[in-house]
């Protein structure tokens, strides 16, 4: 099963958006924990292209 963004309920949602505001950052919380990946330039090059492809964020990780 893939990741998906994690529904929070309404408490957990206002500690989300505090922490970004703390942050100044934008946060996304998954409904597993992911281990990123270690990629090579060249990949990040390649993930980058089909983020432009297809006008969307791609995150790369250990399946």
């Amino acid at each position: 099963m893939s990741p998906q963004a994690k529904q929070l309920d309404d408490a957990n949602l206002r500690k989300l958006n505090d922490l970004e505001k703390k942050l100044g950052k934008c946060v996304v919380a998954w409904d597993q924990k992911l281990d990123p990946a270690e990629i090579s330039e060249e990949e990040v090059k390649e993930l980058q292209a089909l983020e432009k492809d297809l006008d969307a964020v791609l995150v790369a990780y250990n399946c």
